[in-house]
């Protein structure tokens, strides 16, 4: 058998280091030191790149004796430690000792060489200011010839494993490959194994075989060496102390160190020296190189290697309207130029749909055809034209021709009569044609009990005799008289044929229902739930005293339930207590238990039936369980009595797994009705005794009766008071009648009186205007006469000034005469002149009289029109006046009778509705307490099965939720697992097929050796859980369950078999390895573990193991060759789609035979 090591190794380290160690910072206080100053071109020349780069001062006898952080300064101090001289050993540099100076960066070592020495000397300086060079730790063995290990092929035919889990191998620096990680004994190979790419491995260690003289292979107790072998370096792991042991495991989880002893270090970083992050000390480049510039080889700043854009600077036009725009351009250069509206940068149009020449944009749209109604003179495109909608209108929609300019065209007159009061007036009419005929008012309705054959315009006096109810099945519009035949509407099914046939209902609601016959008693064993027509045919159950020898001799169906019975019966000693579940129409016993009257408490295993198989062999879930119990079973005597269990845990339903706890026992239990469908349904009653007969429904239809009578009351009053309104509705009618009549009179009259204040307005209009033409013709005859006066005056004027023309031509002709003569004869003509003016003024006064006088006629005339006008207005006025009072007479007349009608028939109204009210009242009350009996009780038992349907609910929801979580996170631990498996396997196939058979074994066994190398934790969740018993050895039940407590409620096996602390039941014993075993908690648990010993868990074997083997499979009668369940080696149940790529499952048939299959 292999063991389990795990070695824990404490690495200590001390002050001297060796080539390449990494250093570390020294931390001691000696009691005196020197001090030295490490200067900007010092710090700078160092080049770090790790944040935590440090320096390290080194003794001549390479002892740390200080050291400081550089990375981030711009210069610093360093404090070198000399010795103690108190105590006995060298712990610090002592007087003129040399100092040498190493820098720790990124995990390498340099060496500084320094332009000036560094002596130790007690309180003293040293000032470093010069840059200085650095040599990498190791560098002298990069072209050193390295002792390559190589792969180990062998086989000693013994081994050891070691596990080199995901944190060490996280932990390596690969960079090859080929890598691998070989072991060496005394120098001598031992094992090997790839590393490249694997998140986890295995390194298998290959003995001495002592059946041959020569040592080939590491001897037991041996520490191994571990080495690195990447592309040309050898590296030193440093681990925790690997001693070698036969069939040995051990785990590798940290690794120590990683340590160059032979090849390249290879430093990855940029080796440009134009990179801003130029790495003088990378020897390999990482393509990290990073140089800050313009990458646009457009641009007048573009830097050629640059691979981190920068500004660039393009120049341009930058406005992306312009003619020449470049979009690349950020800087504008102020070249911009830009095309004319509507043209392009060419100078072509922009847009020339139609390509006459002129740009769109300048384009007029408009009608083009000069006989439209808007022709545009200036289109260049043809738009809308605008045309008369008819023929004979013109452009402003006006009649072209309208003799009688009335606004209709001629060709549309319409003769007709334009009277609105007669009898055939035609509104359509628009010319008198003299035909009107005088109206004459009555009921024109031919079915009305009043039709009067000689009027020829209905005045709505019409009485239709008829159903006036809307609501009514057999409402008639037209009627508006209530004859009492209204039929209330009964919805219902109306085919005969129909099983729910109703013989009342008028109208059809489409519920009528095929006859379907058969058992309508939901209580029988052949209720058909789709019958409606009972044809005797119902059965029901009978016992028939069939009572098993043996409760071994049930049959184990595969699910069960554990009932823990506490209280007490009058039964002795041998005695049967029997569990029946109905089948058919008999009972059968589906759980058996032989009484003891000395166990104070007793155990009853019920087996639920069997879903695989084609008849029921147990108890169907939520099957309410049928108790009897069998005195003296050994006689031929047939004392059997019925009971009835109260639970104090669980109630009287089956459910699988579900626990449950009996109390106490109702011997002979109280039978009755236990229908709630029936009167007589008693609620203390437990077994039913088929003494329902009275149904809730039958005094359901009682009620109804009544109703229908309270209704067929409520109806004759109904009828009373639509008798009161139709003679209501009759009265109405006959004065609304009267009144259309007076008011059409009115009408008439009104008309008249329009037609005759109309002819007389014409007739003053007419006289009106032939006077106004009168005074218009003398006015112009006198303007005529004043204007030839006026002519004659200015003729005469006009000779008169001709004459003193003259006269002055005469005048000069004889200056030379007599002057005063010629004065005279100039007075004269003055005077001459003046009384001619002097005659002219007073012709245009007489003029401007004759003009004020006439026009005070026309003011006369204008006031007589005035005033004739409004003594016309006076009279309309008058008449319209006395009209108006004499409607309002008419209308209090009318109102008085309406509302005297209207009083009578409220005060009816009113009586009938209190007597309905209170009918309706009283059988509301009765109904309600009916209702409110029959809905406490439904509400009661409702509530109860509410309550109970939420518990089981709740339960099963919060298991069901717990369970799914369970699996999810078990789905979820096996994808990771898949997916890190499949990594592996493709990795393993780069390699020859003897080495990739043996690693892809190696990797299967040791994965199942780490798994097992710890104890099996499991979460137990509150109910149902299942667990697998993984010892080598069986285990008491009480001792390995104990550490869980009060939290347990008990665990059984797939027989039944139960351990159940509360109740001291322990049919168990003991947990067979490798067994499943199902739990119930009553709170979670967790990490549970059975009692576990190192290297005490079940064995992994490629082989199946023996208990599988001999594992009993419960098997069934029905049965053929059936699997039962699938295992994992640890006998837990898995689902093999959940299981990992390469796990050993186990499929256990229903015959005994187990069948090993890898995943």
């Amino acid at each position: 058998m292999k063991k389990f090591f795990l070695f824990f190794t404490l690495i200590v380290f001390s002050d001297a280091f060796s080539q390449c160690v990494v250093p570390q910072h020294f931390t001691g206080n000696t009691g005196a030191n020197m001090t030295l100053m490490l200067l900007p071109d010092f710090i700078n020349s160092l080049s770090v790149s790790s944040e935590d780069a440090y320096v390290v001062a080194f003794s001549s006898s390479n002892l740390v004796v200080g050291s400081t952080e550089v990375f981030g300064e711009d210069q610093t101090t360093l404090a070198i430690w000399g010795d103690d001289t108190d105590s006995p050993e060298v712990d610090g540099a002592v007087s003129n000792e040399e100092i040498s100076l190493k820098l720790v960066d990124a995990g390498q070592v340099y060496d500084i060489s320094t332009t000036s020495s560094i002596v130790y000397s007690t309180n003293g300086m040293s000032v470093q200011s010069d840059a200085v060079s650095l040599n990498l730790c190791g560098s002298d063995l990069l072209n050193g010839d390295c002792d390559y290990p190589g792969i180990y092929s062998g086989n000693t035919g013994n081994n050891m494993t070691v596990m080199l889990t995901s944190s060490f191998v996280s932990a390596l620096t690969v960079t090859n490959e080929s890598a691998y990680i070989s072991v060496s004994s005394n120098g001598m190979l031992v094992g090997s194994t790839s590393i490249y790419g694997v998140s986890q491995t295995s390194l298998p260690i290959w003995g001495d075989d002592a059946s041959t003289p020569e040592v080939d292979g590491a001897q037991i107790g041996e520490n191994v060496v571990i080495e690195l072998v990447d592309g040309s370096s050898i590296y030193l792991l440093s681990t925790p102390d690997v001693p070698f042991i036969v069939n040995g495991t051990q785990i590798l989880s940290n690794l120590l160190s990683q340590t160059l002893t032979c090849g390249v270090s290879v430093i990855e970083g940029c080796t440009q020296d134009w990179a801003e992050n130029f790495n003088p000390a990378a020897n390999t480049e990482d393509n990290s190189c990073v140089l800050t510039g313009c990458m646009n080889p457009n641009a007048v700043n573009y830097v050629p290697f640059a691979n981190v854009d920068a500004y660039c600077d393009l120049p341009g036009c930058t406005d992306s309207i312009a003619c020449n725009f470049v979009s690349e351009a950020n800087n504008d250069d102020n070249s911009c130029f830009y095309n004319e509206i509507g043209y392009d940068c060419d100078g072509e149009c922009s847009v020339d749909t139609d390509s006459d020449g002129i740009c769109d944009g300048f384009e007029v749209l408009g009608c083009q055809d000069e006989q439209s109604c808007n022709y545009n003179e200036f289109a260049t495109d043809a738009g809308f034209c605008a045309y008369p909608s008819q023929e004979w209108l013109n452009c402003d929609e006006e009649c072209i021709n309208d003799a009688d300019n009335d606004g209709v065209c001629d060709q549309f007159e319409v003769e007709g009569c334009l009277d609105p009061t007669a009898f055939n007036y035609n509104q359509n009419a628009t010319n008198s044609d003299g035909s009107c005929i005088a109206a004459v008012l009555g009921c024109t309705n031919p079915n009305a009990t009043n039709f009067d054959s000689s009027a020829n315009t209905n005045n709505g006096s019409c009485l239709v005799e008829g159903c006036t109810d809307a609501t009514a099945f057999n409402y008639d519009t037209d009627a508006n008289i209530n004859d009492g035949s209204c039929q209330a509407v009964l919805e219902g099914c109306t085919d005969s044929a129909a099983a729910n046939y109703n013989d009342l209902a008028n109208v059809d609601d489409g519920s009528c229902e095929a006859v379907v016959a058969g058992c309508t008693d939901a209580a029988a064993l052949n209720y058909d739930i789709n019958a409606n027509i009972d044809n005797a045919s119902c059965q029901y159950v009978s016992f028939d005293g069939a009572w098993p020898n043996d409760p071994n001799g049930l049959t184990n169906t595969g699910n069960n339930a554990t009932i823990a019975i506490t209280g007490d019966l009058s039964l002795s000693t041998g005695d049967y207590l029997g569990a029946f579940y109905q089948s058919g129409d008999e009972l059968i016993c589906g759980g058996l238990l032989i009484w003891d009257e000395d166990a104070e408490n007793q155990l009853i295993v019920l087996w639920g039936d069997d879903v695989g198989s084609d008849i029921q062999d147990g108890f169907a879930s939520g099957e309410n369980v049928i108790w009897k119990a069998k005195v003296n079973f050994s006689t031929s005597s047939d004392d059997d009595f019925n009971l009835y269990p109260t639970y104090s845990y669980g109630d009287n339903t089956y459910m699988v797994n579900a626990p449950y706890v009996i109390s106490s026992w109702i011997e002979n239990p109280i039978y009755g009705c236990m229908n709630l469908a029936y009167q007589e349904f008693d609620e203390n009653a437990l077994v039913d005794d088929g003494s329902c007969s009275s149904l809730w429904s039958i005094l359901y239809t009682a009620q109804a009766e009544e109703l229908l009578n309270a209704n067929t009351q409520v109806d004759a009053l109904g009828t009373q008071l639509l008798t009161t309104q139709n003679e209501l509705a009759s009265t109405t009618l006959t004065m609304q009648a009267s009144y259309d009549s007076m008011v059409l009179d009115y009408q008439g009259q009104l008309f008249t009186l329009n037609t005759w204040l109309t002819d007389s307005l014409n007739a003053v209009h007419a006289d009106y205007t032939l006077e106004i033409a009168n005074l218009n013709a003398a006015w112009d005859a006198q303007v005529a006469g004043l204007e030839n006066d006026l002519v004659v005056l200015n003729q005469g004027l006009v000779d008169s000034i001709t004459s003193f023309d003259n006269q002055i031509l005469a005048l000069n002709e004889l200056m030379s005469g007599n002057v005063s003569s010629l004065e005279f004869q100039i007075d004269s003509l003055q005077l001459d002149s003046l009384v001619l003016a002097n005659l002219l003024d007073t012709t245009i006064a007489n003029y401007d009289a004759q003009l004020a006088g006439l026009n005070s006629n026309i003011a006369d005339l204008t006031i007589e029109l005035a005033d004739t006008i409004a003594s016309y207005e006076a009279q309309i006025v008058s008449l319209t006046a006395s009209h108006n009072a004499e409607i309002v007479v008419i209308n209090a007349t009318h109102d008085s009778v309406v509302l005297g009608l209207n009083n009578a028939a409220a005060d009816a109204a009113d009586t009938a509705l209190l007597l309905l009210n209170q009918t309706i009242t009283d059988y509301e009350l009765d109904l309600d307490n009916l209702e409110f009996s029959y809905e406490a009780q439904i509400s009661s038992i409702t509530s109860t099965y509410d309550n109970t349907i939420a518990v089981l609910n709740a339960e099963d929801a919060s298991e069901d939720g717990q369970y799914e979580i369970h699996i999810a996170n078990l789905q979820a631990d096996s994808t990771q697992f898949s997916i890190d498996l499949t990594a592996a396997n493709e990795n393993v196939q780069s390699l020859d097929s003897q080495v990739t058979l043996l690693s892809a074994e190696n990797t299967e066994l040791t994965e199942n050796l780490a798994y097992h190398s710890a104890p099996l934790n499991v979460n137990l969740n509150q109910g149902w859980n299942m667990v697998g018993f993984g010892l080598q050895e069986q285990m008491d039940a009480v001792a390995s369950l104990e550490v869980l407590g009060n939290k347990l409620h008990l665990i059984k096996d797939n027989n039944a078999a139960v351990y159940w602390p509360e109740f001291g039941f322990n049919s168990l014993g003991v947990l067979i390895p490798g067994q499943g075993y199902q739990i119930r908690m009553y709170e979670e648990h967790l990490e549970f573990t059975f009692p576990y010993l190192s290297g005490e868990r079940l064995d992994v074997y490629p082989q199946v193991p023996v208990w599988a083997i001999e594992m009993e499979i419960p098997s069934h009668p029905n049965d053929s060759r059936n699997l039962i369940r699938v295992v994992n080696m640890l006998g837990q149940e898995v689902r093999p789609d959940d299981a990992f790529t390469g796990e050993v499952l186990l499929y256990l048939y229903s015959d005994g035979t187990v069948e090993k299959k890898q995943k």
